[in-house]
């Protein structure tokens, strides 16, 4: 079998995760090279291993005292036994002294998570990957730490995503009026998304709209905002409460349009 690397496999990892971790305080750290899948592509699968022994070579070295292992491809996993401070010095170190990430100007990110003793290290490794994907959001050498603020920004939006991927039942409609300043008359309304749950409280659009497009999950707000605004504006109209030139207006996210079905049922209720 061939070994590309001096590091322990995801089969070490998993052991160390069940026998050893639990005595051991440190920081949980997720490594990954930025577009490597791109890199492949442009210079081949040879290169993509050069690279990868060459990082690996680098955190041996680096972390001499701690526990690295490859998981996978160009995915690193390890608990450090050193201060903050320190572990991003050396990180830093690795970008100016590697010769191939100095030559192609590559990086990679990093995401760390502070393990107590006593701590669940699968949980911890799970914040750390959080911090990895946040990281992977910037450009260059990045190290997002996930600390207690960091944790509880990301517990909510997971509580968000879930509402999201339910029925929407806390999302409803309010109406802005739009009124012609000449008469004073109200001519239509915009509708805007409001969201209010027992556990989270209000949930702003601001909040709640990146996340539904992170997850592709918009179409379902536009479509539940669209539908209720449609009935709302059908029981004025059999009220007499508004004429046929009343107008209502209510937004649509790029990513709806991908969603043919979403559209027609649109065009179902406007009609």
């Amino acid at each position: 079998m061939y070994i590309l690397t001096p590091l322990p496999n995801r089969n070490v990892f998993n052991e160390f995760c069940e026998y050893e971790s639990s005595l051991i305080s440190g920081y949980s750290f997720v490594i990954d090279i930025d577009n490597f899948k791109e890199l492949n592509d442009k210079y081949g699968h040879n290169f993509g291993d050069l690279v990868i022994v060459e990082l690996s070579n680098f955190l041996k070295l680096k972390f001499k005292e701690s526990y690295i292992f490859r998981i996978s491809g160009d995915e690193f996993y390890g608990l450090l036994l050193e201060n903050i401070e320190n572990i991003c010095n050396k990180l830093d170190e690795i970008k100016k002294e590697s010769p191939l990430f100095i030559k192609y100007n590559l990086s990679y990110s990093v995401g760390l998570h502070k393990k107590e003793l006593d701590e669940n290290i699968q949980i911890s490794f799970k914040y750390a990957d959080m911090a990895l994907f946040k990281a992977k959001k910037t450009k260059g050498i990045k190290v997002v730490l996930a600390d207690e603020d960091f944790i509880r920004e990301k517990e909510r939006e997971l509580k968000i995503l879930e509402l999201l991927e339910g029925d929407l039942e806390d999302l409803y409609a309010v109406y802005q009026p739009k009124v012609k300043i000449s008469s004073s008359n109200i001519i239509g309304i915009e509708s805007l998304v409001r969201c209010y749950s027992k556990e989270l409280v209000d949930i702003y659009p601001n909040e709640l709209i990146p996340i539904a497009e992170n997850f592709d999950l918009i179409h379902k707000i536009d479509y539940k905002i669209a539908e209720e605004s449609v009935k709302f504006v059908k029981e004025l109209l059999t009220l007499n409460m508004i004429d046929d030139d009343f107008r209502i207006s209510f937004n649509l996210s790029v990513k709806t349009f991908f969603f043919r079905n979403k559209l027609i049922c649109f065009r179902s209720n406007l009609s």
